[in-house]
């Protein structure tokens, strides 16, 4: 078989994909083949090292999926965000961004500590305690407010605003108690929010635009929040639900454990260090980094961002990203593991032997451990070992190690 025959063969095997996502694919090979002739490979070498027309369809199905279960613009739109060259420019232009703002919010820290003095004698404060309740709701409307939860003997706030940098308004806290849930309302300006909460608090709730959201060592049955762009915290939490949101603020979890956390950014990154529950974990540009769990299932993806998991025993885990690269050390039985990643590198490290790995990539390498028993081996397609777990790794132009 000649190079256009396979060409030409691969295109009659893509035929009910679109026209415009078969075209990247075929340029794809092109350029792959080009590069193996510049090498001074043969066709017939470059056509064993990518192997049989049909396997590489059933490579392209299982990380695009079937060609009627996804419609053309997004089959399209999902190859093109794929592309190695998205990454880079796009991390460059994140990074770009990251720099000017540094550099905003450092003047601004000078500007405001020049101010200090002149503002610190206008301010509004007020303190109180609240009894009976069990729930507590934190809203904000048109205000920055930095909110710190922590444990106490009785549900006490303290509550401070001063003009901000660029308004002299002061924030307006009302407060709102209906039977066993109160409400903390603030409004305009910038404020600072303190409560001191007993164990009779059993939820939290809180839907804040900027500033930032701070929640420690309390054990509860469950925390619902959301925030536009402030940061959100939690430390040493003993606690049943999680479901946090943001727009563009971090997620950070630290030292605490949850039997189910939802986490969702776009534009922030997510960290866990030292946590147990099951978790979903899910961003659009940010990276997630988890490190030391433990949890019976982990589900991490992100479009554009990096995922790190070191080490964790779990023993179901799913990776996905687009252009990012995903990094795995697991210490558990893998019972099942699924990686993908489009143009992205996978290092995968299992410590248990105990599985059975499907590998595959179109255009990167695969490298295994010398130990690893392998069952079937061409250059871009591997099936490795013969344990009881299921473990799934695949990649469309990326690298792919296994350890």
């Amino acid at each position: 078989m000649t190079k256009q025959e396979y060409i030409d063969a691969l295109n009659v095997q893509l035929r009910d994909y679109p026209a415009d996502f078969r075209s990247d694919i075929l340029d794809a090979f092109e350029g792959h083949f080009q590069e193996g002739l510049n090498a001074g490979k043969t066709e017939d070498e470059i056509i064993e090292d990518l192997g049989s027309v049909r396997d590489v369809a059933e490579n392209i199905r299982m990380m695009h999926g079937s060609p009627e279960h996804t419609p053309a613009e997004e089959s399209y739109r999902n190859f093109r965000n794929n592309l190695n060259e998205l990454k880079s420019t796009l991390k460059d232009t994140i990074r770009s961004m990251t720099d000017v703002m540094t550099q905003t919010v450092n003047t601004a820290t000078d500007i405001v500590a020049d101010l200090t003095e002149r503002t610190d004698s206008v301010r509004n404060e007020e303190t109180g305690i609240i009894t009976g309740a069990k729930t507590i709701r934190i809203l904000t409307h048109k205000a920055v407010l930095d909110t710190l939860i922590e444990p106490g003997d009785e549900l006490k706030y303290e509550f401070v605003s001063k003009p901000g940098l660029f308004s002299k308004i002061l924030s307006v806290l009302t407060v709102r108690q209906d039977q066993d849930e109160v409400s903390f309302n603030v409004s305009e300006g910038h404020a600072y929010l303190h409560l001191s909460v007993p164990q009779e608090v059993a939820e939290i709730n809180f839907d804040i635009s900027g500033g930032g959201i701070e929640i420690q060592e309390l054990s509860l049955n469950r925390i619902l929040g959301k925030t536009a762009s402030a940061d959100i915290r939690l430390d040493r939490m003993r606690t049943g639900i999680i479901t946090v949101r943001t727009s563009s603020g971090d997620i950070r979890v630290r030292e605490s454990s949850f039997s189910q956390l939802e986490a969702e950014t776009a534009s922030g990154d997510i960290i866990l260090k030292m946590t147990e529950g099951n978790a979903l974990l899910k961003c659009s540009s940010g990276d997630i980094a988890v490190d030391r769990h433990l949890g019976e299932e982990l589900t991490v993806s992100s479009a554009s961002g990096d995922l790190e998991i070191d080490p964790v025993s779990v023993p179901v885990i799913n990776m996905k990203t687009a252009s990012g690269d995903i990094e795995l050390h697991s210490t558990d039985y893998p019972s099942r593991i699924e990686l993908s990643s489009a143009s992205g590198d996978i290092d995968c490290t299992l410590e248990s032997r105990d599985y059975t790995a499907e590998i595959s990539t179109i255009s990167g390498d695969i490298d295994l451990e010398s130990d690893i028993f392998v069952n079937k081996m061409s250059a871009h397609r591997v099936t490795a070992g013969d344990g009881t777990g299921r473990v799934s790794i695949h990649s469309v132009s990326g690298d792919i190690s296994l350890s």
